[in-house]
């Protein structure tokens, strides 16, 4: 939690901030190590608290701050930094006023939630941290020996805090007195330590990508449409069902001989009965090297089961069970083939609620027209209305005002001073009567609330700029840094958060394969 509140003060707030685990500071003299450590942070680089107090003026309006945080709680005990009991959380108030005449906030964190939560998130603490199961809960007896809650009997009322008890109660103190403490309690109460997903993804070629085009509100090119129809099957298997994975690849007729000695017929266990063996076809060795002409033919491994077929025209459906009838709706025109990897858990799980968002704009809406939306029933007598589309505007691309509808050799041609200045600074550059980085970066700051608030899995479908700053702030990477992320057309970027700091990425190329530039590279 304390790193994604530094990523998110830095990246949204644009402050500088410094974490100090007070686990580091625990050997004798460790306290009045930790006050200089943060004396010397303030200051910007002094060497001692009197070049502290110099430089307090100056360096007060830069926006800094510390975040003191315990990576284990029980080896925080010997440190009067720990803020475990109510004497401690004075002198640190006191100590900070007089000798760095800073403010200072508490956070209060607990994780009182549901069983399945609880045993599931510390059974992930405890694989992060390399401990014996068990060990966990033994560390948080010993810790509740010393631990006294911040108090509500107005003892400490005067302090500045925050206490956070997951799913259940926000108790803010004196927070709201500050614009920053404002936007600290609103995020640190969207936050949960839970695991989840986020599948992030451009819209389909459009027609002004195709043409190399900034902006404007084009519909999807004839590529870009049937990328939309292979989003809605990775919807349906991956975010939704029980695939790991999927792998696309379009075959023509001419092209059947080669296919035949790249499948085989075999069976697969569908449920819990392993005798009730049902028939399908197999990708017999990896594609990489085979004659077959679709570039994402590399995608198609060995094992993995063909599931979907599409025709020339009309949509996806269930694959033939034999390679014989796999090899005749190939004789018969070309078709697009979908394979698979089931992921590694039982097919009896509930199933997988997750969520929909696209910009307000034509081309994502028409990238998600084909995502089905089944209801969903769920044992607590409500309905869920699966993958529901919900739209906003804070995720459009970013307006580049009279630039919209140019290529960049016409803006270079036209206004050569204008693509100077974009280049020497990209994050602040805004575009004639247009928005810059810093523009997307405060209409997004209420998505991120609100996907920090989510659960469930998220596919979002938008634009480049919008998701190089949402896919640099999920994995922090700073600002500074996300204005060149490449987010390739026709492909899935997943994120995986487990709740303990760490992180996974997988990037799934869907394809259709575009042969050109979209011109967007430097938007």
């Amino acid at each position: 939690m304390a790193q994604r509140l530094k990523q998110y003060l830095e990246f949204f707030h644009g402050v500088e901030v410094a974490m100090f685990d007070v686990c580091q500071f625990t050997e004798p003299g460790g306290d009045q190590r930790l006050l200089r450590a943060m004396g010397d942070f303030f200051a910007g680089g002094a060497s001692d608290i009197k070049d502290a107090h110099e430089h307090q003026a100056e360096q007060s309006g830069k926006g800094r701050f510390a975040i003191l945080y315990t990576k284990d709680t029980q080896d925080s005990l010997a440190s009067m930094w720990g803020g475990h009991e109510k004497y401690r959380r004075r002198w640190m108030s006191e100590t900070l006023e007089a000798n760095l005449q800073a403010s200072i906030v508490f956070i209060e964190v607990q994780a009182d939630d549901t069983a399945l939560h609880r045993r599931d998130y510390m059974e992930r603490l405890e694989h992060a941290r390399g401990i014996k199961t068990g060990e966990l809960s033994k560390s948080i007896l010993k810790y509740a020996r010393y631990f006294v809650t911040i108090q509500d009997d107005g003892t400490e009322d005067d302090l500045t805090y925050m206490k956070l008890n997951y799913n259940s109660k926000v108790l803010t103190n004196n927070m709201m007195r500050s614009f920053m403490g404002s936007r600290i309690a609103h995020f640190l109460a969207s936050a949960h330590p839970y695991s989840r997903t986020i599948y992030l993804t451009r819209h389909g070629e459009s027609q002004y990508n195709k043409e190399c085009k900034i902006g404007g509100d084009s519909s999807l090119s004839e590529l870009g449409s049937e990328y939309a129809r292979r989003l809605a099957e990775f919807a349906e298997l991956v975010v939704t069902g029980s695939c790991q994975r999927i792998a696309c690849s379009s075959v023509r007729s001419s092209e059947v001989h080669a296919l035949e000695a790249l499948l085989e017929d075999s069976c697969f266990t569908d449920g819990e009965n392993n005798s009730d063996r049902k028939p399908c076809v197999l990708a017999k060795a990896d594609w990489v090297a085979t004659s077959i002409e679709d570039p994402l033919k590399a995608g198609v491994c060995e094992g993995m089961r063909l599931l979907r077929i599409r025709r020339n025209t009309g949509s996806f459906e269930d694959a033939p069970t034999s390679v014989s009838g796999v090899l005749a709706e190939v004789r018969a025109g070309p078709v697009e083939l979908i394979f698979v990897t089931q992921k590694e858990q039982p097919s009896c799980e509930e199933p997988i609620l997750a969520r929909l968002w696209t910009s307000s704009m034509r081309r994502t809406k028409e990238t998600a027209a084909h995502i089905k939306h089944p209801v969903l029933k769920l044992d607590s007598d409500k309905n869920w209305l699966q993958l529901r589309h919900r739209e906003d505007r804070n995720l459009d691309e970013i307006y580049a005002g009279e630039f919209e509808g140019l290529t960049y050799e016409e803006i270079r041609r036209r206004e050569p001073k204008e693509a100077s200045l974009r280049k020497i600074d990209k994050l602040g550059y805004r575009y004639p009567r247009g928005e810059s980085y810093y523009d997307l970066i405060t209409r997004l700051d209420t998505p991120i609330h609100r996907l920090e608030t989510i659960q469930e899995p998220v596919l979002i479908i938008s634009h480049q700029a919008v998701l190089r700053l949402v896919y640099a702030f999920l994995v922090g990477i700073p600002r500074e840094q996300a204005t060149n992320i490449e987010i390739p057309l026709h492909s899935v970027i997943e994120i995986n958060i487990d709740g303990t700091g760490c992180r996974a990425e997988t990037r799934h190329q869907l394809g259709p394969f575009q042969n050109n530039s979209d011109g967007q590279k430097h938007l």
